[in-house]
């Protein structure tokens, strides 16, 4: 599958008008279709779901998490994987090692050079161990966007003391395992401009 064509499949899956046999873990053998699908994941979450403050959440994602500072992810990286590519657009792709559940890293650094997202994907068919949606957190506390066969479920972390809110996201092409796992900065509000009133009456 072509990464154009991985990417439009993924935009139905975000967005909820899935196809209706797609999987997005096809053709994750490609690197620029896997930072695609990083960066599509968590495109327009910045009102997916109610801060839950009573719920037990991942602070982090094979120890990088979102606000983290570029420096100390690219050390943590290079402990875990070796960088297959690095994008202005699309971020860096990173080939895991070693890692029983994923087998590479998509992430992106936004204008402070700190992690703005992080997700990390399963090859399905060389997956030591597979993650249950249940491991993540309470799925009664998420929200669910589900059509069959394509489940998500988000939770939104609260901002806390120098730690950004951000989101929780997980996917699968199945009820019960995750195929995709994201931590995702919150976007920032966007703040109107301001409108002249007086424009055109001078």
């Amino acid at each position: 599958m072509r990464p154009t064509d991985l990417a439009a499949e993924t935009r139905q899956i975000v967005s909820l008008g899935f196809p209706a046999k797609a999987d997005v873990t096809r053709g994750m053998n490609n690197n620029r279709t896997i930072a695609i699908a990083s960066l599509i994941l968590i495109i327009g979450l910045g009102s997916a779901a109610c801060v839950r403050r009573d719920v037990v959440l991942p602070h982090d994602l094979l120890g990088i998490s979102v606000g983290m500072n570029k420096a100390d992810a690219l050390k943590r990286l290079e402990e875990i994987g070796t960088m297959e590519s690095e994008g202005r657009k699309v971020g860096q792709l990173w080939r895991l090692k070693n890692d029983p559940h994923f087998s590479a890293l998509a992430l992106d650094y936004d204008n402070e050079d700190r992690v703005r997202f992080v997700t990390a994907f399963v090859e399905k068919t060389t997956a030591k161990e597979k993650i249950r949606f249940a491991d993540v957190s309470d799925l009664a506390k998420a929200k669910a966007e589900i059509t069959e066969p394509h489940y998500r479920y988000i939770w939104e972390v609260a901002a806390e003391n120098d730690k950004p809110s951000y989101f929780v996201i997980v996917y699968g092409d199945s009820p019960e395992y995750v195929t995709i796992y994201s931590l995702s900065k919150k976007p920032d509000p966007v703040v109107p401009e301001a409108v002249n009133t007086n424009q055109g009456n001078s």
